[in-house]
């Protein structure tokens, strides 16, 4: 039954550590990704803290689509797991803020947006199938 399964495997890696994943765990995401992509189980890499990736984007959050260093690390996310660059999605974590700024807002909202959209395909494959 659809509502019993997975319909969406998120991966969360840091975006200004993204290059350090020590080799054990990526080899345990290989591994698990194996038996997700046996499934047809659509995947996306949650690449957090872009602020601390980029200086450009710490000082305006509405440079993360026009940042290299960004650009660097959604690569280094998506790459090794064998993902399309547009399944890894660039977000802000709230840390020091005290009030909520709708910048940082929208990007988990386009985030969370485009995970919903992945799984509603995989639904709708799944009920064809």
């Amino acid at each position: 039954m659809v509502t019993d399964q997975i319909h969406c495997v998120l991966f969360r890696n840091d975006a200004a550590t993204v290059g350090d994943i020590p080799q054990k765990l990526v080899d345990k995401k290989h591994s698990f990704q194996k038996l997700v992509n046996l499934k047809g189980i659509p995947q996306v890499v949650l690449l957090t803290k872009v602020d601390l990736a980029c200086k450009e984007v710490a000082s305006n959050i509405t440079n993360v689509f026009k940042s290299k260093e960004i650009e660097a690390a959604v690569d280094k996310a998506s790459n090794p797991l064998g993902l399309p660059r547009n399944h890894a999605l660039p977000v802000k974590n709230y840390e020091t803020e005290m009030e909520l700024d709708d910048n940082i807002s929208i990007l988990a909202l386009m985030a969370l947006r485009q995970v919903l959209h992945f799984a509603e395909d995989y639904i709708q494959v799944f009920r064809t199938n």
